[in-house]
């Protein structure tokens, strides 16, 4: 995550103090003295801290990653290492994180990557770039002509160049949108699914939530093939084969909340006014303005009683009664 902040560079004490010499050091830490800190503050200060003292602090950084955490320092991006040495000087307008040795860099305005010794390997010449490997191994999005697509570590266009907008991939497939319209690309950049939807969202377990019209959900399969109609209010994602779905109650605002599976048979019927799933076999209800706890043939565990409730995560759910917590 990229933080943003005000410039405020400080000495916490002489062995530690922030300078940078001919070396290309900034005020190296005593052997050993690894960094093991890269916080922000409450202040907004990007904070980078051993287990001993302040080190520094920036006007903005990245996370370290690869061993290398992208910093600025008098309004320009370098890279700084875990001891604290200038591993890339200052010089960059913007600077992102390293991910299977590139990073992408800023120079007079384009995009482009460099490695760990500085070589620029892919020309700035995009307006906007991401780290590779974020939307699939290998690969990195870059933004050209206002347009978003994707290269390879060779500099070699794999999507190209033509979404508004452009999701990660999920089981061999991502999300695209052009000219208002959601469709799916593969791993080779083919268009496999046509920009035709409102709405679509990641393929989980073989099928995709998609919208034909607003607030009408369905799913279809990685052929394209609609696999469960468009009958549904909100997105739905499968797992271990069922589905949390609502349905408009009666035509009125409100919507009822039911499971089914991956062939639309309804499991439990939509009784509910709000359903969650959890890390276990309960689900989350809301029946008459209470949570509760059942199971998925609507069997109630833990009876309605609750003002507010979350999911079960490792065995545990908080809960809200008398307007506390617990």
């Amino acid at each position: 995550m990229r933080f943003y902040f005000v410039f405020l560079l400080c000495l916490a004490c002489s062995q530690s103090g922030l300078s940078q010499n001919a070396g290309g050091v900034i005020n190296r830490p005593q052997k050993n003295n690894r960094i093991n800190k890269l916080e922000k503050s409450k202040s907004n200060i990007a904070t980078l801290k051993n287990s001993n003292s302040l080190i520094a602090q920036f006007e903005g950084a990245y996370g370290f990653s690869e061993g290398l955490a992208s910093v600025c320092h008098n309004r320009k991006w370098g890279y700084i290492d875990n001891t604290g040495h200038v591993a890339i000087p200052f010089k960059y307008e913007s600077a992102g994180a390293f991910k299977d040795g590139f990073a992408p860099i800023k120079i007079d305005g384009q995009w482009g990557y460099i490695d760990k010794s500085e070589r620029i390997v892919i020309p700035c010449h995009y307006e906007s770039a991401n780290s590779f490997n974020l939307i699939k191994e290998g690969l990195a999005k870059v933004k050209l002509n206002g347009k978003w697509g994707c290269i390879d570590k060779n500099g070699q266009i794999v999507i190209q160049c033509i979404y508004d907008e452009l999701k990660h991939f999920c089981e061999g497939l991502a999300c695209v949108k052009r000219n208002g319209r959601w469709g799916y690309v593969d791993e080779s950049g083919e268009e496999v699914i046509p920009c035709i939807y409102h709405d679509a969202h990641c393929f989980q377990e073989g099928l995709a939530s998609v919208a034909k019209y607003s607030h009408q959900y369905g799913c279809i399969d990685k052929t394209g093939q609609i696999v469960i109609p468009f009958n549904y209010g909100n997105p739905f994602f499968f797992k271990g084969g069922t589905a949390v779905v609502s349905i408009l109650d009666n035509g009125s605002l409100s919507s009822k909340y039911g499971i089914i599976d991956k062939n639309g048979n309804i499991i439990l019927p939509f009784n509910y006014d709000h359903i969650l799933s959890s890390d276990n076999e309960l689900y989350l209800a809301r029946i008459n303005g209470k949570y509760g706890y059942i199971d998925i043939t609507g069997r109630i565990i833990i009876p309605a009683v609750f003002e507010d409730a979350l999911s079960f995560q490792e065995g545990m759910a908080p809960v809200k009664i008398d307007g506390k917590w617990g």
